[in-house]
């Protein structure tokens, strides 16, 4: 849960610097953290959540074809360093449809 926290906070500072500096792709237009018990409610509806995640990060980010490439590489790039279940992550892409992602975090390993 911590590095999931972390994801969100880091990642929040990262995007609004990235706005004034084209150092990254990076701008999240949302970020939104669910605890263990958030998870607990979805799964009643979204039983593919993983057992084992204790929270999740949520995020949207707009793409198009010429940035969607880079864009996944970055985010999956963030997503391993956090150690956060990318196979078990949902992603979503499209034209007319923002990257999204719910990154399931696992037990902070402390």
């Amino acid at each position: 849960m911590e590095k999931a926290l972390e994801v969100t906070s880091r990642h929040t500072r990262s995007s609004a610097k990235t706005r004034d500096q084209a150092v990254s792709l990076l701008d999240a237009r949302a970020l939104e953290y669910f605890d263990s018990e958030s998870l607990g409610f979805l799964r009643q509806k979204y039983e593919t959540i993983p057992v084992e995640a204790v929270g999740a990060i949520f995020f949207e980010q707009e793409t198009t074809p010429a940035t969607e490439d880079r864009l996944m590489t970055e985010w999956l790039a963030i997503l391993e360093q956090h150690q956060a279940l990318v196979e078990s992550s949902w992603f979503a892409t499209g034209e007319r449809i923002r990257l999204s992602c719910a990154n399931f975090a696992t037990p902070c390993r402390c």
